[in-house]
């Protein structure tokens, strides 16, 4: 077995790329994972604080909520059913038939890009047949500085004609994600930022959480 301090010298020789790609891999290939978080977002001189949560399980089991504005946005899938939010259905319907590749859809979507819009990721997946490592481009991985014990990464996100720059602070080891901040490059800018209360992998989660 790997000592711990192997395991520490291991990642201090990875490259920024392959640290985001382990990341990524970690969450796509978790049993489970519960994440929750207090987004904020700024933009204009003005602040919205909303309440942002993701649970998913082998199966394409997962559950999406976002509180704090009019009308929760949610979107939930039992592994065989989707359904959705009613400002989504006025678009497309309130239910689908589950994509096979939910989980890794929503998990790239949630590493690229955070809770932002998150919700409404499952429903233009079916859609649109849109794959999100095509539609959320990164580039220009670099390793910020140490923040105490956290490790830091930043990198650029284009999405369409869309441009962001984006920090994450992590835990290598876990990984375990703490923190997000992400500069929007639009007008009027706005910074979104998501400090993270519960990122868990891998730990037992019901059936009956994946409901509406």
């Amino acid at each position: 077995m790997i000592s711990l301090f192997a395991a520490v010298a291991l990642l201090q020789q990875e490259t920024a790329e392959q640290t985001f790609a382990r990341i990524e891999q970690a969450l796509e290939k978790a049993r489970t994972a519960k994440i929750t978080c207090r987004l904020v977002l700024l933009q204009g001189g003005k602040e919205m604080a909303l309440t942002s949560s993701l649970l998913f399980k082998e199966g394409n089991k997962v559950k999406i909520t976002l509180q704090g504005i009019e009308g929760d946005r949610w979107s939930v899938s039992d592994g065989k059913k989707l359904k959705v939010d009613a400002a989504q259905a006025r678009s497309d319907g309130a239910e689908f038939d589950t994509p096979q590749d939910l989980h890794t859809q929503v998990s790239t979507a949630f590493l690229r890009r955070g809770f932002l819009n998150l919700t409404e990721v499952p429903r233009r997946t079916i859609v649109f047949k849109s794959t999100q490592k095509e539609k959320l481009k990164v580039s220009d991985l670099k390793f910020g500085e140490k923040d105490g014990s956290m490790e830091t990464l930043t990198y650029t996100l284009e999405e369409g004609t869309g441009r962001a720059v984006v920090k994450l602070w992590y835990d290598p080891v876990g990984p375990v994600l703490k923190k997000r901040t992400m500069l929007v490059a639009a007008a009027p800018q706005a910074t979104v930022t998501e400090p993270y209360d519960v990122f868990t992998l891998n730990k037992e989660i019901p059936d009956d959480a994946f409901k509406p």
